[in-house]
Parts: C-alpha cells; sequence; structure tokens
C-alpha cells in the first residue's frame, strides 16, 4: 500500500494533519487581515474627503483674539487665506431638523465665516458660496449651503433657489450647492449638511490655507504669532490632517497586531508541516531509495512525498480566504462605514506568502531525501 501510495495520510495522522490544516488557516486568515488593513490604511490616506485636508490647518481661539490674530496670521505670504467658523469639519456640529412643505430632514449644521468655504477647499457643484461682499445681503436673506446628500435626501435636482425651515418659523433660502464632504472622518456615513453664516462673536476657530509643502512652517508661524497675543490660552493650532489621527492610529494598531500573528501563525505553521515532512521522510526511506531503483525521478518522489501537504494547503487557503474576508469585513464594518473594498488581488497575495513559504520549506526537506543514495535508504533501519 505504501508503495503504491494509497495511503496519504495515514504516516503521519489524521489527528496532524487535520491541526496543520488549522494552523495553515489561522496563517491565510491572519494574512489576508494584515494586508486588508494595510491596504485600508493607505485607502483612507489618500481617500478625497471633499476639501483639501492637505492644505489647511485650524487653530482654536476666542471671538475676542479672531480679529487682531486673523490680521496677523495674513501677513505671512505663505498663507493663502483665512477665515473663522463656529464649527470646524472634523472637529463638531450640531443637528437640526429642517422642513420644506411637510418633509422633514434632520441635517448637520455648520456656522461658519463667510470665506470660510473656499479656505477649506469645499468643491462648489451648483450656484454660489458665501462672498465677503454679500455678506450682509446672505445674513438678511437667511442664505445656506448644502451638500449634495441633502439635496437627494430632500428630492432636489436643482437646489439653488429652493426654500425650507427651520424651527418652523425661519426661512431659508439655498443660495448653492458643495460636493459631499466628509464631516465627521470615516467613522460615519456623509449625512445631509448645511452651512450658515456665523456671527463674528459665534467664531471658534480660525480656518487657514496654504500650500501643501508648506503647512509645517505654516504651523509653527501660527504658534509664533500665538504668542504675540495678549492671552493666557495655550496654542492649540493643528493641521486639518492631524484631526484624522486618531483614525490612523487605530488602523496602525490593528494593523501591527494582524502583522505580528500572520507572522507568528505562519512560522508555526511551516515548523510543524517541517517537523512533518521529516517525520514522513523518516518512515519511508526505505520507499523511497526502492522508487529511486525502480527509476522515479526526484520531481516524481517530491509529488508522491509532498502531496498531502499541498492538499493541505489547498484546503486551508479556501477556509483561509473565507475566514480572512468575512473577519476582515466585520471588523471594518465595526469600526468605519468608508473602507477599502476587500478584492481579490488581496485573497491571493496572502496565499501566494503562505505558498511560496511552503514550497521553500518543502523542497529544501524533500530534495535533501530524494537526492539521497538508494543504497543507502535501503540499509535504513
Amino acid at each position: 500500500m505504501i508503495l503504491k501510495g494509497s495511503a496519504p495520510f495515514k504516516s503521519s495522522g489524521i489527528l496532524s494533519v487535520i491541526l496543520l490544516t488549522v494552523q495553515f488557516t489561522i496563517s491565510v486568515t491572519a494574512l489576508i487581515l494584515g494586508i486588508t488593513f494595510s491596504e485600508n490604511a493607505e485607502y483612507q490616506r489618500t481617500l478625497d474627503l471633499g476639501y483639501d485636508r492637505d492644505r489647511t490647518l485650524m487653530v482654536p481661539l476666542t471671538p475676542e483674539l479672531f480679529e487682531n490674530y486673523k490680521n496677523d496670521v495674513l501677513s505671512d505670504p505663505k498663507v493663502l487665506a483665512a477665515d473663522g467658523t463656529g464649527n470646524q469639519i472634523g472637529w463638531g456640529n450640531y443637528r437640526r431638523p429642517v422642513k420644506e412643505n411637510q418633509k422633514q430632514v434632520e441635517v448637520d449644521v455648520l456656522d461658519i465665516g463667510p470665506e470660510y468655504a473656499r479656505t477649506m477647499g469645499l468643491r462648489l457643484k451648483a450656484g454660489r458660496l458665501f462672498e465677503k461682499e454679500r455678506e450682509s445681503a446672505d445674513r438678511t436673506n437667511n442664505s445656506i449651503i448644502i451638500n449634495q446628500k441633502m439635496a437627494g435626501d430632500f428630492g432636489w435636482t436643482d437646489p439653488v433657489g429652493k426654500r425650507i425651515t427651520l424651527y418652523d418659523t425661519i426661512s431659508l433660502n439655498v443660495i448653492g450647492m458643495v460636493d459631499d464632504f466628509f464631516n465627521s472622518g470615516l467613522w460615519e456615513k456623509i449625512e445631509p449638511t448645511m452651512l450658515r453664516l456665523a456671527r463674528p462673536d459665534q467664531y471658534n476657530y480660525l480656518a487657514v490655507r496654504t500650500n501643501k509643502n508648506d503647512v509645517p512652517a505654516v504651523l509653527e508661524s501660527l504658534s509664533r504669532k500665538w504668542k504675540n497675543l495678549s492671552t493666557n490660552l495655550i496654542f492649540e493650532g493643528r493641521t486639518q490632517e492631524d484631526l484624522l489621527q486618531e483614525e490612523k492610529d487605530i488602523n496602525e494598531s490593528i494593523l501591527k497586531v494582524n502583522m505580528f500573528l500572520a507572522v507568528v501563525a505562519t512560522i508555526l505553521s511551516l515548523i510543524g508541516m517541517f517537523n512533518m515532512i521529516s517525520l514522513d521522510i523518516i518512515r519511508r526511506t526505505k520507499e523511497v531509495g526502492i522508487r529511486k531503483i525502480q527509476g522515479a525521478s526526484i520531481p516524481m518522489i517530491m509529488y508522491l512525498i509532498s502531496r498531502k501537504f499541498i492538499v493541505v494547503l489547498i484546503i486551508a487557503s479556501v477556509a483561509g480566504c473565507a475566514t480572512g474576508y468575512y473577519m476582515s469585513l466585520m471588523f471594518m464594518d465595526s469600526i468605519w462605514d468608508y473602507f477599502v473594498n476587500i478584492g481579490a488581488g488581496i485573497l491571493i497575495s496572502a496565499v501566494m506568502i503562505l505558498v511560496v513559504a511552503t514550497v521553500l520549506t518543502l523542497s529544501v526537506r524533500i530534495v535533501r531525501a530524494a537526492m539521497k543514495n538508494p543504497a543507502e535508504s535501503l540499509r535504513y533501519e
């Protein structure tokens, strides 16, 4: 039976093979998790959030400090624009119900300065943005800017000129629509949002725009200029990217854990496979010698010895891909509403890493046994 190779799992035991399969399945799963979170980190780093996050900064302040600090900041030639706001994208907003006829929608609200939308780089889709020259008229008319999600929720194809009601008494006039933007990072889905003009005494932040390469220098400049103010408040300015740091830290922490598990699981699996195949070769030493005498080639001997491990690898790859896919999807969906798609490339990459490592492990041990002198093999006890 052994010479015919009809009992591929007998020599190492069914239980050992099952345990090895489980180990390899865990390895594939961990590799998929690690690769997925690595891809997700890059996806979220480069995702267009609907505004220029890599060119903007913000400084929390009080309304009393706003005017003097803004003028000082604008004196820096590297600062392209700056304006005040009551609510900062990625930092906070509030929700209010608004109505059109009998249809009511809960919307996120940001109270902003007249140049804030331009400073942050919001993309205009229809109508116009607030302008300093029209600030007085926009206040009188209760003008607002909405995002595409809000227009869609109301069923508007041409939102400019539409009127809605706040608190059942305040009539608001839509003057423009901007592209959807991530107001709360990637934690939550994009909500219907409207932008209103804030009064100067409501400004809690100064938003600053610069060129991408000048962000570090401008942040340093903001800190120096803050010291010129007559205030005991600590400078808390930061880049817009820093507001997303928590998301990045979580992604990086999960990535490190999964990559560690992937490496450990893979090493343990390969050690287990190496030990099993070493025992198998010892038990089949005479068989290998007889096959060589009968003219079996080294590739044929390699196939006969390694075929059960190939079966293990195939089963583990299929099970690991399914488990890794659903675990990655479950983990990311529990943390973010927007994350990378888990494509076939991620699954194939994880499997190929394990296949290459397995083939190298098998080859080292099997080739050595297959090239052994048949006479020595037949004398083996």
